[in-house]
């Protein structure tokens, strides 16, 4: 927090306004050893209360072993943009072996909610379109919602809204795989688009 907070001292009120990006990068897996603090680095880290829950659904489960916390193979990384300046700054990582939306949504709040209280005015997010990031956005439906309604904002307790966003060369990707796939079939106004 003190790095961000003191980059936007420096700037005007503008300045606080931004946006969340987030990606979950591979890592390679294995434990680290710190000398000065005899921290062990490399086990899943989700943040105290989804590791809790974790704990508590394997001891449901009476899965023993799944109370020792597995080798991180990604990390899930939220980075500040601001929207009038060049601010970029990675604000926080979480480590894991495979998430979810539902996994994501409640890192992706208390992000919101840290950076709120610093001062900040969070407008939207973006993320690749994978679909651990798509169920995050069904999972900011309102009751009441149709089935299959496209989720592109959310009510932000500390701004007004939060705008969903994929970003574009994640979105052109996508529509390349789709036609270089053999097993994919697309068609327009009944005729097939095939990628030759």
């Amino acid at each position: 927090d003190r790095q961000l907070v003191d980059l936007l001292q420096q700037k005007d009120e503008l300045a606080k306004y931004g946006v969340i990006l987030f990606d979950e990068m591979y890592v390679k897996q294995g434990l680290v050893f710190e000398k000065s603090t005899g921290a062990l680095f490399g086990f899943t880290d989700l943040g105290e209360v989804n590791n809790q829950l974790d704990d508590f659904e394997a001891m449901l489960k009476n899965d023993v072993s799944s109370l020792q916390r597995p080798l991180a193979k990604t990390v899930m990384v939220f980075m500040f943009k601001g929207l009038f300046t060049n601010i970029a700054l990675p604000y926080a990582q979480f480590s894991a072996s495979s998430l979810t939306g539902a996994d994501i949504f409640p890192l992706l709040w208390k992000v919101i909610e840290r950076l709120s209280r610093i001062g900040c005015h969070i407008l939207g997010v973006t993320c690749d379109g994978g679909s651990p990031n798509r169920r995050l956005f069904q999972l900011h439906k309102l009751p009441g919602d149709p089935k299959g309604k496209v989720v592109y904002k959310a009510l932000n307790p500390f701004t007004e809204e939060l705008l969903f966003f994929t970003d574009p060369p994640h979105l052109l990707k996508t529509i390349r795989n789709c036609f270089q796939s053999p097993t994919r079939k697309l068609w327009c106004n009944g005729s097939n688009i095939s990628w030759k």
